[in-house]
């Protein structure tokens, strides 16, 4: 991911750590790593607090569909 996303998040979710955690586990099968990974980051920064308002989709240069990506990653790590 090339990071447009960073810090664009109102809510404070980090967005590209969270896809790459995602990523490790569905694409790599590394389930147990992605979830510590993702248990590990701060409070408040998951994506079960991605409210869509779709900004960080607004900025993406690669047209992900990053706020079902974060949903995904919430059902896959929380």
């Amino acid at each position: 991911m090339c990071g447009k996303c960073t810090g664009i998040c109102p809510q404070g979710v980090e967005i590209r750590r969270i896809v790459r955690y995602r990523m490790y586990q569905r694409d790599y099968g590394l389930n147990d790593y992605a979830r510590s990974r993702y248990a590990a980051l701060a409070p408040g920064c998951g994506a079960e607090n991605c409210d869509r308002c779709g900004l960080c989709e607004k900025v993406c240069t690669r047209g992900l569909p990053l706020t079902a990506m974060l949903g995904e990653a919430n059902r896959l790590l929380a």
